[in-house]
């Protein structure tokens, strides 16, 4: 299967970052047609098996596989967005949990790492593309159900 060096590149750049466009514009597409060239090359079999050949190498190399991946970003995903008690020292030197102006406790999570982790696994379904639009959209399944949010955890006001 050859193909020609500019594909070579083409393929390459694609593997480090995953963006078609970058991929064809660093492979020497001109600007006019490097979003058709890219979507050309993409529907290329040999393309396709290039790519899919590497990733699937790298995966036997490196010991991690696609549900590995999937399952510690769903991991991280729970892990920050479980809620934890903002604590407040109080003059005497206990802690005690901060209360909102309805004098319901104050909850935080980590917002920062939920929103990376979601956006990693995001990517990695594939859920998006070029301004916004899915390149390969999933499937959509009718029998999905979002998983019910949790609630935050009854704490005694004083920690």
């Amino acid at each position: 299967m050859l193909l020609s060096p500019q594909k070579e590149l083409f393929i390459q750049e694609y593997l480090q970052h995953g963006d078609a466009i970058k991929a064809a514009v660093a492979s020497g597409c001109r600007a006019d047609n490097v979003q058709v060239l890219a979507e050309q090359w993409l529907a290329d079999p040999r393309v396709v098996a290039a790519i899919a050949g590497t990733q699937y190498a790298r995966t036997v190399l490196s010991g991690f596989c696609e549900q590995w991946v999937r399952q510690q970003l769903t991991t991280i995903i729970e892990r920050c967005m479980a809620p934890r008690p903002v604590v407040r020292v109080q003059a005497d030197g206990t802690l005690q949990q901060a209360l909102d102006e309805t004098g319901e406790g104050v909850w935080s999570f980590d917002s920062t790492g939920a929103v990376a982790a979601l956006e990693l696994l995001g990517k990695h379904i594939g859920f998006f593309g070029r301004h916004n639009q899915q390149l390969h959209p999933a499937p959509i399944t009718p029998d999905y159900e979002a998983p019910a949010e949790k609630s935050a955890p009854e704490q005694p006001a004083s920690l």
